[in-house]
């Protein structure tokens, strides 16, 4: 592998959660958006300041993959922090989105690509 596409390689992972429903009826909201909650990179934030100004969509972990062979499981909602972001519970009675975004920086310039992972 040449050493610019060694440079390339995605070692920063951000998880996003976007909650779709609220209680035992809530409705499943249905996304048609290609970002969480229609969101930017620029836009996502973290749990507390999301759930303060009421968008359903938060950054719960930025992961850094420092070796390979790191196999450590993440579990979304776990209560612990990751990067600085709150990983917080998620409710049981409620419906999420995960997203996944993969962070890689090419000639300074920072790219974030985000794709659903799970409806």
């Amino acid at each position: 592998m040449s050493q610019s596409s060694e440079g390339m390689l995605c070692r920063l992972y951000r998880v996003i959660v976007e909650k779709v429903t609220s209680g035992r009826h809530g409705r499943v909201m249905r996304s048609t958006q290609q970002q969480p909650c229609g969101l930017t990179d620029g836009e996502l934030t973290n749990y507390k300041t999301a759930t303060g100004r009421g968008v359903a969509c938060y950054i719960a972990a930025e992961i850094v993959i420092v070796d390979d062979k790191d196999d450590e499981p993440f579990i979304v909602g776990d209560g612990k922090k990751y990067g600085g972001y709150y990983n917080a519970p998620l409710q049981r009675d409620a419906s999420y989105r995960v997203w996944l975004g993969f962070i890689v920086t090419v000639d300074g310039v920072r790219h974030c690509i985000i794709v659903m992972i799970s409806k």
